[in-house]
C-alpha cells in the first residue's frame, strides 16, 4: 500500500472500525471527489506520556471521479485545544492516487507536556482549494495525555475508583484511610499529597489491612491549625503500581523497550535483571529528558502503572 513519508512507519496497529466523521467539511466542496477512511491506527483516546513521539496514519481510498495528482495536500483545519502537536501546517499526498486507490497519510506528532484531551482536525484539499469530504466530512486524532498534572474530577480514573474511609486532623499531622477498587494484581497507590489553597504537603503512609492490599492510609506534615482557614482540602494519588518484584523483570524490560523507542526517538537502554538491583542500564536519554524523568517513565512501562490522579475532596 503508498505511503506518504517512506522514512516513517506508524507502529499502532490499524483499527478495523475506523471513527465515524463527526465534523462536516466546510465549503468550497469538489463534487466530483470523495474519500473513504478504510483504517487508522492509535485511535481515539489513546494515551501518551508527555513529549512522547508518534506517528498517526489514516488510510484514505479515493472514492470519487477523478485522480488525485501528488500535489493534493493534506491541511490542519482546526486545534480545538489550540495544541497542533507539532503538526506541519500542511503536507501534500506526493504521488497520484486514481479512483478505486488508497494511500497512507502519516503525520509526525508530538503529546504536549500537559496532561489533558487534545484533538486535532485535518481536510484532504485538491489543487484548486476545494476540500475533498471524507465520509462527509473530516478526519482527525484524539490523543489523552497521562501525567501527574492531569485535570481531573472525582474518584475514578483509569476505571479504579478511590473512597475515603476515614480523616483524623490532628495537632501537627492529617491522617487519612482510603481504599481502591483494584483490577487482580498487587497494587500500590503512589506519590499522594494534600493540597490546601497554594500549599501542597507529600505523605508517608502504608497499608492497612491483609494481603492482597487494597486500603491505605497516608500521613500529612500538616494540623487543624494550618487548615482551619480552608473550607475544603484535596487528597490526590497520581498512580498506582505493582507491588515488589516484577516476573521476569528483564524479560519485561526488553518487551516495552521497542515502544518506548518509538515514542521517545534517541532513547536507548540496557535491560538487567533483578539482581542488578535496578531496572535498566546505560541510559541515552532523548532530547528534553532528564535521568530522573526518563528512569521514571522507563519503571512505570515496566511495572504496567494506572495514571490517574484520582482526588478526594474533604469538606470542613
Amino acid at each position: 500500500m503508498p505511503h506518504l513519508a517512506e522514512t516513517e512507519t506508524a507502529t499502532g496497529t490499524p483499527d478495523s472500525q475506523p471513527t465515524e466523521t463527526a465534523i462536516a467539511a466546510v465549503a468550497p466542496t469538489s463534487d466530483r471527489e470523495s474519500a473513504h477512511l478504510v483504517t487508522e491506527n492509535h485511535p481515539d483516546g489513546t494515551s501518551f506520556g508527555p513529549l512522547a513521539q508518534f506517528v498517526k496514519t489514516w488510510t484514505l481510498e479515493n472514492t470519487g471521479e477523478t485522480v488525485w495528482t501528488a500535489r493534493y495536500q493534506v491541511v490542519v483545519f482546526a486545534a480545538p485545544q489550540g495544541e497542533t502537536l507539532g503538526a506541519a501546517e500542511s503536507i501534500s499526498l506526493g504521488k497520484s492516487v486514481s479512483p478505486g486507490e488508497s494511500v497512507e497519510i502519516s503525520i509526525p506528532l508530538v503529546a504536549p507536556r500537559t496532561g489533558g484531551s487534545y484533538t486535532v482536525v485535518w481536510q484532504l484539499v485538491n489543487e484548486r482549494g476545494e476540500v475533498i469530504a471524507v465520509d462527509g466530512g473530516n478526519f482527525w486524532v484524539t490523543i489523552r495525555v497521562s501525567t501527574g498534572e492531569d485535570e481531573a474530577a472525582g474518584t475514578t480514573a483509569n476505571g479504579v475508583s478511590v473512597s475515603l474511609t476515614a480523616i483524623d486532623i490532628g495537632v501537627s499531622q492529617t491522617r487519612a484511610e482510603f481504599c481502591f477498587t483494584f483490577p487482580p494484581g498487587d497494587w500500590m497507590p503512589q506519590e499522594i499529597s494534600l493540597t490546601a489553597g497554594t500549599n501542597t504537603y507529600n505523605s508517608q503512609g502504608g497499608t492497612l489491612g491483609s494481603y492482597p492490599f487494597s486500603c491505605f492510609y497516608a500521613i500529612f506534615p500538616v494540623g487543624a491549625s494550618e487548615l482551619a482557614s480552608f473550607p475544603s482540602f484535596q487528597i490526590a494519588a497520581q498512580k498506582i503500581t505493582t507491588l515488589g518484584i516484577v516476573d521476569d523483570q528483564e524479560a519485561k524490560c526488553e518487551a516495552i523497550k521497542p515502544q518506548l523507542q518509538v515514542q521517545y526517538p534517541g532513547l536507548d537502554f540496557t535491560c538487567l535483571p533483578f539482581e542488578a538491583g535496578q531496572y535498566a542500564g546505560g541510559l541515552v536519554l532523548p532530547s528534553g529528558f532528564t535521568q530522573a524523568e526518563m528512569e521514571a517513565i522507563i519503571s512505570d512501562a515496566i511495572q504496567g502503572t494506572l495514571y490517574g490522579p484520582w482526588l478526594l475532596t474533604v469538606t470542613q
